[in-house]
C-alpha cells in the first residue's frame, strides 16, 4: 500500500486548537489530543520546508503534549519522535538539545523521561522508524516507507 505525504493526508483543519493548546496545557480530551498529534505531524514537514527551528520545536512539544501518559506505547511514540530527531539534524540542530529543550516544558513523567532518552541516542534514522522522505511539488514531505 503506497501512503500519500503527510501534508496531503493528515488534515490542518485543527492545526489553530493545537496552536491554542500550546499555551493553555489544561486537561485535554480526545480531539485535544488528536489536534496536537496531527499538528505535530504536519509542523515537521512545515519545520524542514521552513528551515524553522521554531516550528520543529513546536511540532516536537505539541507531539509531546498529546501524548497520553501511561496509556499509549513509547513504542509507537517513539515512531513519531524519529521525525523532529532526523528534521533536527537536516537543520544542523543537535536533537539531544532540542528534545531537552522541550522535555523542560513538560511535568515530571514517563513522556518527559522518553523525550530525554530519545533525543540522546544517536543512529535515528527514517527507514528504520517506518518513514520515508519524499519530494512532492510543494517541497520535501515525509511518508510511510514501504513495507510499513
Amino acid at each position: 500500500m503506497k501512503y500519500s505525504p503527510n501534508l496531503q493526508r493528515i488534515p490542518g483543519d485543527l492545526d489553530t486548537h493545537a496552536e491554542e493548546l500550546l499555551h493553555s496545557r489544561g486537561r485535554l480530551s480526545e480531539r485535544d489530543r488528536l489536534a496536537l498529534g496531527r499538528y505535530g505531524y504536519r509542523m515537521q514537514t512545515i519545520a524542514l520546508r521552513e528551515r524553522s527551528p521554531e516550528l520543529l520545536r513546536r511540532g516536537l512539544l505539541a507531539m509531546a503534549l498529546g501524548v497520553e501518559e501511561g496509556v499509549d506505547d513509547p513504542r509507537d511514540t517513539m515512531i513519531g519522535l524519529s521525525l523532529p530527531h532526523v528534521v533536527a539534524g537536516m537543520l544542523g540542530m543537535s536533537p539531544a538539545e532540542l528534545f531537552a529543550g522541550v522535555a523542560a516544558e513538560l511535568p515530571d513523567g514517563s513522556t518527559k523521561d522518553l523525550l530525554l532518552q530519545f533525543g540522546a541516542r544517536d543512529g535515528i534514522g527514517l527507514r528504520s522508524f517506518g518513514w520515508e522522505l519524499v519530494d512532492t511539488p510543494d517541497g520535501p514531505d515525509f511518508t510511510v516507507g514501504p513495507g510499513w
